[in-house]
């Protein structure tokens, strides 16, 4: 019966399920690309069929990178200024690093702090622009 069948293959993803984060609206979507890829691969009977699986394989992985969100560059950070530790103190987040000694080193790590902020949002915005241009030039082309 078709209903079990996608209820099991479906169900990885189903007992994670959450309404109120964007991430799980991502592996639902890189979950569906990935199923459609294998099926493109095993089964696609027309000529395009390989285009059709790179394209779905590319699409699941920039969802990938959206979902590891891993576009901060903390090594370069933490290599200049230490580690950072987080302290509540009174119920106020109080961030330090080893090598801030100064209000004038507290400022520069900061700028830096903020650069580095402004191309992880770039980046992540790039992402998000690749999967959707991808996404609407390509999506009518997904079927076998």
């Amino acid at each position: 019966m078709k209903i079990i069948r996608n209820i099991k293959k479906w169900w990885p993803i189903l007992k994670e399920d959450e309404d109120w984060d964007y991430h799980y609206l991502l592996g639902v979507m890189k979950f569906k690309l990935e199923k459609m890829a294998d099926y493109h691969d095993k089964h696609g009977h027309f000529v395009g069929s390989d285009d059709t699986v790179k394209e779905l394989s590319e699409a699941a992985g920039l969802i990938s990178a959206l979902i590891e969100d891993d576009f901060f560059d903390y090594k370069a950070l933490e290599d200049k200024w230490g580690k950072t530790k987080l302290d509540l103190i009174d119920g106020k987040a109080i961030f330090s690093n080893e090598h801030v000694k100064t209000d004038d080193d507290r400022q520069q790590y900061y700028k830096e702090f903020s650069a580095e902020i402004a191309k992880e949002d770039k980046y992540r915005s790039k992402v998000l622009d690749e999967f959707c241009t991808l996404f609407k030039t390509k999506l009518h082309g997904w079927w076998d």
